[in-house]
């Protein structure tokens, strides 16, 4: 027996009806209130992803900071509009972590940190749109990782955009005081 999968195309939903699709079967983000399904990442994607994550995540651990989330995990990045994003890699500090530990659902508000990874299925525009809903809902630093051209696009409030090249260092701001790594780090070299 082949198992149908759900496919939603784009499309007018809320969070509650995003919330009843399995993610397994339909990823996809709602951004002011239109659902937008999402195809399943590459493997280069995915070990672009674990590469950052792992970098973020050693320095996160050995300074106790916060918590390194991974795999386009849900952030509520606005209920009133309906909104609703996934990004590649996210930190959230120890201090917006509630006593009781992390959700079994969805994060209520932005990360402290978003990456998000330049993809087949989402172009640089639409990651750009991206970086500003998060900063938009409180992100502090958003980086858009192209694997392409080997840059990192940071942003940061209100509206700031600094593109690095593979031999600029990238740091962690405020966000993550004294991470620093070399751009060409992230992507292996």
């Amino acid at each position: 027996m082949v198992a149908q999968v759900q496919q939603v195309e784009a499309k007018k939903m809320t969070l509650d009806e995003v919330k009843q699709l399995n993610p397994d079967e339909q990823p996809g983000e709602l951004v002011r209130g239109v659902f937008l399904p999402m195809s399943r990442p590459t493997i280069q994607h995915g070990r672009l992803m674990a590469r950052i994550a792992r970098l973020i995540g050693n320095f996160v651990e050995t300074k106790m900071l916060g918590e390194v989330i991974v795999g386009d995990s849900g952030f509520v990045l606005d209920k009133e509009e309906q909104t609703l994003r996934g990004p590649d890699v996210a930190f959230i500090s120890k201090e917006r972590i509630p006593s009781e530990g992390l959700p079994d659902d969805w994060w209520e508000g932005a990360p402290d940190l978003a990456v998000e990874i330049v993809s087949r299925s989402q172009t640089a525009h639409e990651l750009a749109r991206k970086a500003l809903d998060y900063l938009q809902a409180g992100t502090k630093i958003v980086w858009v990782v192209d694997p392409e051209s080997k840059t990192v696009a940071v942003y940061t409030p209100p509206n700031h955009i600094r593109i690095l090249r593979e031999d600029e260092t990238l740091d962690g701001g405020d966000v993550l005081p004294e991470f620093k790594v070399q751009v060409k780090e992230l992507f292996g070299q």
